[in-house]
């Protein structure tokens, strides 16, 4: 039986996103839930801060990025996708196939109004057949300064 096959509690905990942080850019600090843009529609960079929980070495994976306005009517956009291959070199931990590690990326986003933003982080194995694996949700409260 593979690692992939064991589960607990129904669960894998393989190939998982875990302990992301939106952080400004420039400065490196934590993203308030609450941030401001002098007109809108505005662009403004997000920096990303993940750790990868559970991959695979040199295994191609995509983190995909997609935006929702509360109240509209259309689909998630997707807004930015990252190719992540990590070799064994740069894992925090690595033991029996699976590791740990840590990734960061930049991508920019364009609010047309003020108002609740979701922001969805889809993780895919991009290796052979896509397929997703995993999903984390955030959200921000964006304001004409």
């Amino acid at each position: 039986m593979s690692n992939s096959d064991k589960l607990t509690n129904g669960l894998s905990f393989e190939e998982k996103l875990t302990n992301l942080k939106i952080i400004h850019p420039e400065s490196g600090h934590l993203m308030s839930t609450v941030t401001t843009l002098d007109e809108f529609p505005g662009s403004f960079s997000l920096g990303v801060d993940v750790d990868l929980f559970n991959i695979k070495a040199n295994h191609k994976y995509q983190i995909r990025v997609y935006i929702r306005y509360e109240g509209s009517l259309t689909d998630a956009i997707l807004i930015h996708a990252s190719n992540v291959i990590i070799p064994i070199e740069n894992f925090t931990y690595f033991k029996n196939g699976l590791g740990i590690a840590n990734g960061q990326f930049i991508f920019s986003m364009t609010p047309e109004k003020p108002g609740n933003y979701q922001l969805i982080f889809e993780f895919h194995d991009y290796d052979n057949v896509p397929k997703f694996l995993d999903e984390q949700t955030r959200y921000l409260y964006i304001i004409k300064r």
